[in-house]
């Protein structure tokens, strides 16, 4: 079966400010925390003034020796409408995400937010975040960032055959190491990518395709940088561009 699980954010009545940024509210969606196994499959998650999916999986010690011992699968999630983030990934190693879909985070008409207000936040705040794998992934529209990774330890992250559409902030801020994307799509503005000079740790695209079309993303209206790799370098490899409205690349 499948599970919904509704925040009724726009029903709740709702006291002053509270929190560092913005109403950080402890309303999730589902929340899970240092689990060594983890089966998580069909949810519906959306309307939560926090946000709609937090998992911090179980690490070792060793975090950069993968641990079988230690797995999960997270299968069918769709996670949208919510006030901070889609979704929280602070902590574990051995988790693979399957056909999931975050979107529509911190959007300017919500009631209640507070940042990131990203779709997917990956943050090692409870444990390291390693060994982890996205496949046939969404992550749609944000004000900030659609993907990121900028704060405590992660590393080794891929995403397969992912697509990354964002009309209103960036699609992705990745400045960790070892993330590396196959056939993945991104429709708007690229920014950050991490700074290395260790070949292995650099941010890898195979057989990516980097767009603003507009018959995808019609309401995309940034008109700048397609492509801001500044300070940085990102490895390209049989990956197509194409511009329509952006002007600029820059690595």
């Amino acid at each position: 079966g499948r599970l919904e699980i509704d925040g009724n954010r726009d029903g709740m009545i709702i006291g002053g400010v509270w929190g560092d940024a913005g109403w950080q509210i402890s309303a999730y969606g589902f929340r899970v925390i240092n689990v060594k196994r983890i089966d998580i499959s069909n949810i519906h998650s959306h309307h939560h003034c926090l946000d709609g999916v937090y998992i911090a999986g179980y690490n070792t010690s060793t975090p950069d020796i993968r641990d079988s011992s230690i797995s999960g699968s997270i299968r069918n999630i769709v996670s949208t409408h919510n006030s901070r983030q889609a979704a929280s990934l602070t902590g574990g190693q051995g988790l693979s995400f399957y056909d999931c879909t975050f979107d529509k985070t911190g959007m300017p008409e919500f009631s209640v937010r507070s940042t990131p207000m990203q779709n997917l936040d990956i943050e090692g705040e409870v444990s390291d975040v390693t060994h982890i794998a996205f496949y046939n992934c969404y992550f749609g529209d944000t004000p900030t960032v659609s993907l990121a990774a900028d704060v405590a330890y992660a590393k080794n992250i891929k995403f397969y055959n992912c697509r990354v559409i964002n009309s209103l902030g960036s699609t992705i801020w990745v400045n960790k190491p070892q993330f590396k994307f196959f056939d993945c799509y991104f429709n708007g503005f690229t920014e950050k990518q991490h700074t290395t000079n260790i070949e292995e740790d650099r941010t890898t695209y195979v057989r990516c395709e980097f767009t603003d079309d507009p018959a995808v993303n019609p309401n995309y209206k940034h008109t700048g940088y397609l492509i801001n790799s500044w300070g940085a370098n990102p490895l390209l490899i049989d990956c197509t561009i194409s511009m329509y409205k952006s002007g600029w690349i820059a690595d």
